[in-house]
């Protein structure tokens, strides 16, 4: 019942929001910087706060069949589940998006982990997995963001230097000279590795000046992550969303999972970060007792700690995610009652 329910939603989700994205803000036949940039300029309407409510849906059906060994094994169900599971994947790499693919790739990870090992983060059958994994991300995003720069006309090397990125976390002087007079395969690992390790580093260093920006900080007050409410709202004039530019001193960069909390929650941050541990401890316990419903909710705060030294996935489409999770663990309640009770007799 669960398992096709969150199926048929997500299904519904995914086709409104490929409708959305290419028919009605009529971003088909256009390259992916093209359709960022439309995307952007059209806005959000009503059929796409709908999508965005919904197709995260999409995600849970891989995990319950996994996560049910009741459930009569099928690998055409395996396979549809998965294949609704890498949808919004798919779509991040059109679009040269690596924030969204990093997300439905570890979800995997920590849901096979979580369902299938007892919660083990990291189980010895999934090791090499996790590392081939690992090494096939870094490899996409490499790719994704060279796609990128060749789209807007950007040298890769100069990019290193040029980038938001390249502002806090430069090459040290044996990378320069590998990049400019190195060998043919060093200079090519430099140009594809550098700008992976300024992505995913640079956020220690942004948060420093964000918070050396203390005593001129805007606040938000919750705006900046109720975002997908606050959205909703100003499609019918009913509420206006914040401005980054006002509340972040340097934007188009990471300050891990912090600086945004801090932005917009001020010296309530660290409240909000403790009661979020509570309650993925709560979920964790719940999910190692059977609770399907509860499996979702904890694989997506996993995903969310993991990410925590980078970048803040409680944000954006984060929360319609989160969302979704919460609507599917208070639904799930009667069914995951009675799940207990049949594991806990078996």
């Amino acid at each position: 019942m669960l398992l096709l329910s969150t199926f048929i939603l997500g299904t519904i989700g995914n086709i409104l929001k490929e409708l959305d994205t290419y028919y009605v803000r009529g971003t088909a036949g256009l390259d992916a910087l093209a359709m960022r940039a439309e995307l952007i300029d059209n806005g959000a309407g009503p059929l796409s706060m709908i999508s965005s409510v919904i197709y995260p849906f999409g995600y849970f059906p891989l995990l319950i069949y996994l996560g049910t060994p009741w459930i009569k094994r099928s690998r055409t169900v395996l396979f549809l589940t998965l294949i609704l599971f890498l949808v919004p994947s798919l779509d991040a790499l059109v679009l040269l998006s690596r924030s969204s693919l990093m997300v439905g790739l570890a979800m995997i990870y920590f849901g096979i982990a979580l369902t299938s090992y007892s919660g083990q983060m990291f189980p010895k059958p999934m090791r090499w997995p996790g590392l081939l994994s690992v090494l096939g991300l870094g490899a996409i995003s490499a790719i994704v963001f060279t796609e990128r720069l060749d789209g807007m006309g950007i040298d890769p090397v100069d990019s290193i230097y040029m980038s938001a990125y390249g502002y806090t976390v430069t090459p040290t002087a044996w990378a320069e000279r590998g990049l400019r007079t190195g060998s043919d395969f060093l200079a090519s690992f430099l140009t594809a590795s550098l700008p992976l390790f300024q992505y995913y580093t640079h956020s220690f260093f942004e948060f420093q000046l964000l918070w050396l920006n203390n005593d001129h900080q805007v606040h938000s007050y919750g705006l900046l992550h109720l975002d997908a409410y606050v959205k909703a709202l100003s499609i019918f004039g009913l509420a206006k969303q914040v401005d980054v530019m006002e509340i972040f001193p340097r934007v188009g960069v990471f300050t891990s999972l912090f600086g945004p909390l801090w932005v917009d929650f001020a010296w309530a941050a660290p409240l909000i970060t403790m009661l979020c541990g509570f309650c993925a401890r709560r979920l964790g316990v719940a999910s190692a007792r059977g609770d399907i419903g509860a499996q979702p909710l904890y694989t997506f705060l996993c995903v969310v700690l993991f990410f925590a030294p980078v970048t803040d996935f409680l944000l954006s489409k984060g929360m319609y995610t989160l969302n979704a999770a919460i609507i599917f663990w208070v639904i799930s309640r009667g069914f995951a009652r009675s799940i207990v009770t049949i594991r806990e007799s078996n």
